[in-house]
């Protein structure tokens, strides 16, 4: 199984957020206006106040953690060969290893996520994986580039991380 950043990914963890702001802040705009009887100018002052809230507190912590997302793993493929080998390579560097060569793999949760509550962000869906191999390599895998890896994994070898906004911190993927 190959995975990449696609299209599919980019849709469920932040194209369908802007869709979703978009049209309940437009509703609320409409019904809002309607009951009002607000002209058009005061509709429009109120969806552009609507949206820059909106934006403030949902959609810019959700940006920040997409685009750290996209560009810590936007070159990468992740290859899982018979589910035990994996190959991690981008447009420079080359790891395989077995999947017993794994000593831990950290997921990086949100807390609602970790605590499997109600999600009141939208960027709480977001997380990411933490490869750490027995001879010391780490590697990030986002869940843009796969948000299921943690199936190839025993129980034993998977920890779970609580973090309050789960973005990745700058740290060196590979060992020279």
């Amino acid at each position: 199984m190959t995975y990449s950043i696609d299209y599919q990914k980019k849709r469920k963890y932040f194209y369908r957020f802007l869709i979703i702001i978009f049209l309940v802040d437009s509703g609320i705009a409409l019904i809002i206006g309607n009951n009002d009887q607000l002209d058009d100018n005061k509709l429009l002052s109120l969806l552009i106040g609507l949206l820059g809230f909106t934006f403030v507190f949902y959609l810019f912590p959700l940006i920040i953690l997409y685009f750290n997302y996209l560009n810590r793993n936007k070159n990468y493929v992740l290859t899982v060969v018979n589910d035990s080998k994996m190959i991690y390579n981008d447009t420079r560097n080359r790891k395989e290893f077995l999947i017993s060569d794994v000593k831990c793999l950290e997921m990086h949760l949100s807390k609602t996520v970790f605590e499997n509550r109600m999600r009141w962000f939208f960027w709480d869906e977001l997380f990411y994986y933490r490869l750490v191999l027995k001879e010391g390599d780490t590697f990030i895998i986002s869940c843009l580039l796969s948000d299921n890896i943690h199936q190839y994994f025993s129980k034993s070898q998977i920890k779970k991380v609580k973090r309050l906004f789960p973005i990745i911190k700058t740290e060196r993927t590979v060992k020279s």
